[in-house]
């Protein structure tokens, strides 16, 4: 017992040991405190207690302490005092706090009744090594290495808030394992699972690359895994002029691959009415890659026998008198359109609800030596007609069946009907 009533130091070791140590407190204690330091006095300056270690090239913890046991290794309890629950100062290059937990308990436990202000704070003015560094050596099964959990449903707060003002990565995974590097699983109902917000000028928004040989899966899945969902599942708005969707295929397959299992709905739909002068769908292709392949190409192989058209193109508005539903433009020497009928059918059809316009009009105004309506190799004909022209009109109206008018008088040499 040392009872000091003067201004003075109570207790004063000095110790000139060096692989010692100064003081040495064994106790088998089982309810009580090991050591109790308590100050009554209203003291404005100094510590409580106060480590030093005073010699900058140590490389010992200034501060060490060891829990065997199920126990906390350190509680600090702070009063209504605005002041620091605990604060350490370390000149040197080793741990300022080392905290070795050998027992199956909480190493540093932290209970906060703090509203407006951090409960951890760490402020550092590092250059070149991490700021916060957690490192697990065990085989973890179960539990998370960090985590950060709001558990109030009052919370309106950010969760996690990572704030970069440099140049660097706001958060970097680095997955070495065969795991998920992310997993986000929501419960919201109505609020975005992850919204990304920003002011781009030149880079991607979003950049996923795999430099793997991948061979099964998808580099990216969009999946609304519920039969009774109506909303769209990938939504893209562009108030730009650049592309909507871009796909850069450079290897030796399908750019766009739709499956579709719909039975009544659209696989593809276009809405395209709010364009003046620019194309619906534009296929463009030049150079001399393409030799056999065909730009655009629509197979069925549907053995049902109901009504349908394998491709239709309709104008459906009466005052649309310029548009034409089907333009050809042939360039070369080949058949501008070619139609190869190996069914017993009717290779072309035309169904014309005119009144006075022609249903067939052919000009043909450079031609010189060509015929402008051949017909030839009909040579399977038994009792067919190369040429059948019927009318069943009862009008009594003055009209031919069948005309051929040569109008020029100084084309002595054209025959107008030639057998």
């Amino acid at each position: 017992h040392i009872d000091n009533n003067g201004n003075g130091t109570a207790l004063n070791i000095d110790s000139e040991a060096t692989t010692a140590a100064s003081i040495s407190i064994a106790s088998i204690n089982t309810s009580g405190n090991v050591m109790l330091v308590t100050n009554a006095g209203n003291q404005a300056t100094g510590s409580m207690v106060s480590l030093i270690q005073d010699h900058a090239s140590s490389a010992a913890e200034a501060l060490a302490i060891r829990q065997d046991g199920p126990g906390e290794g350190i509680v600090l309890t702070t009063g209504a005092a605005n002041g620091n629950g605990i604060s350490v100062n370390n000149t040197g290059t080793n741990s300022a706090l080392y905290l070795n937990q050998d027992g199956n308990g909480v190493a540093l436990n932290i209970d906060s009744e703090a509203t407006s202000s951090r409960s951890l704070w760490i402020q550092a003015a590092n250059t070149g090594s991490d700021v916060v560094t957690i490192s697990n050596s065990g085989a973890n099964t179960v539990g998370s290495l960090f985590q950060v959990a709001a558990n109030s449903g009052l919370n309106t707060g950010n969760c996690l808030e990572v704030i970069n003002a440099g140049t660097g990565e706001g958060i970097r995974l680095d997955q070495n394992g065969n795991g998920i590097a992310l997993n986000i699983d929501s419960e919201a109902t109505s609020a975005d699972a992850i919204n990304v917000s920003m002011v781009n000028t030149s880079g991607n928004g979003l950049d996923i690359q795999n430099t793997g040989a991948h061979t099964s899966g998808q580099l990216v899945f969009l999946a609304e895994d519920n039969a009774s969902s109506s909303v769209t599942l990938l939504s893209l708005q562009q108030d730009g002029t650049g592309n909507g969707i871009l796909l850069d295929q450079n290897g030796n397959g399908v750019a766009l691959n739709i499956d579709s299992e719909a039975t009544s709905a659209d696989a593809i739909y276009v809405d395209v009415s709010a364009q003046t002068t620019g194309k619906g769908m534009y296929v463009r292709s030049e150079g001399a890659a393409r030799t056999t392949g065909d730009l655009v190409g629509i197979y069925s192989g549907d053995s049902g026998t109901g009504s349908r058209q394998l491709l239709v193109v309709h104008n459906d508005h009466a005052s649309a008198t310029g548009a034409v539903p089907v333009w050809v433009i042939q360039d070369s020497t080949g058949p501008a359109v070619h139609i190869d009928q190996n069914g017993n059918g009717t290779a072309l059809n035309i169904d014309s609800e005119g009144t006075s316009a022609n249903v067939i009009t052919i000009s043909a105004i450079t031609n010189t030596t060509g015929h402008v309506f051949s017909c030839s190799d009909a040579n399977s004909l038994t009792t067919g007609r190369v040429l059948d022209i019927q009318s069943n009109s009862a009008d009594t109206s003055a009209r031919a069946v069948a005309f051929v008018n040569q109008e020029h008088a100084d084309a002595s040499g054209a025959i107008a009907v030639s057998v």
